[in-house]
């Protein structure tokens, strides 16, 4: 299945050129690219951290897989929800790699799939648009 995009239009535009350029301004060109491991990154409204996000994933080499680790402002679902869902943006759609879910899934009981814990979750779907324009070829 795919999750929709819940908060195009809120969190961040929903209009694919009005997006693009956005992102495009917020991702400075030429950063010094780091082989990191993890890094931490806002997820409010681009208006409010949407610059300081684009200087984050600036500097992150493209990874052929991400996970990303979010709170939930919601309280909908489990405590600790996994998503195996494709996640769609403006941008288009953001495969989720099967393989990794299903490890995780077998290897940490305290993590579930549930699908409603992500249902109007913005946390996540706001880090997609940057990991679509500095990893082009994952989404």
């Amino acid at each position: 299945m795919t999750r929709q995009a819940a908060v195009a239009g809120q969190f961040y535009p929903a209009g694919v050129r009005v997006l693009e350029r956005d992102l495009r301004n917020m991702i400075p060109e030429g950063a010094k690219k780091i082989d990191a491991r993890g890094a931490m990154a806002p997820h409010a409204g681009y208006m409010y951290s949407g610059s300081v996000a684009g200087e984050v994933y600036a500097r992150i080499m493209p990874k052929t897989t991400y996970v990303i680790f979010s709170p939930n402002h919601t309280g909908y679902g489990v405590p600790f929800a996994l998503s195996a869902d494709d996640w769609e943006t403006p941008l288009g759609e953001v495969p989720s790699d099967a393989a990794l879910v299903k490890a995780i899934l077998k290897k940490t009981p305290l993590v579930k799939e549930d699908r409603t814990a992500h249902l109007y979750e913005h946390s996540i779907e706001v880090q997609l648009p940057f990991l679509q324009t500095v990893s082009p070829d994952q989404g």
